[in-house]
């Protein structure tokens, strides 16, 4: 669409200038690249229930960081923050309470359970 506008006065990247490629690349590497790097490690250590929470914790820590900047934050935004810092708390109890249930000893294996499944079960 671009292409046949009269406005298109060829590649869109002739009239970027050095340094604001450079931010380019480095927002991609940095905003993209790094956080997605930050949540993966994330999983591994907790659930991905837990790090897909512990990316709603955006909204309370940009509250706090409008009011160490000095803007004015509204009600709304304050309740908000403590809707989303409960709903997290709340993840983080669930998520170590399943994983102190005591184990059942009388569970069958994995590999037992997954062939009852594929129809290879006992006999």
């Amino acid at each position: 669409l671009l292409h046949f506008s009269p406005a298109y006065a060829g590649p869109f990247w002739a009239s970027f200038s050095p340094e604001v490629l450079w931010l380019l690349l480095l927002t991609g590497l940095l905003d993209n690249a790094l956080s997605q790097f930050f949540w993966a490690q994330g999983v591994l250590l907790t659930s991905p229930t837990v790090a897909t929470a512990g990316l709603g914790l955006t909204i309370p820590l940009s509250v706090a960081s409008d009011l160490l900047l000095g803007h004015s934050v509204g009600p709304w935004q304050y309740a908000a923050s403590a809707v989303v810092g409960v709903g997290f708390l709340l993840v983080n109890l669930g998520h170590h309470a399943a994983k102190e249930e005591p184990a059942d000893d009388n569970a069958a294996p994995l590999s037992e359970t997954r062939q009852e499944a594929a129809g290879g079960g006992r006999q």
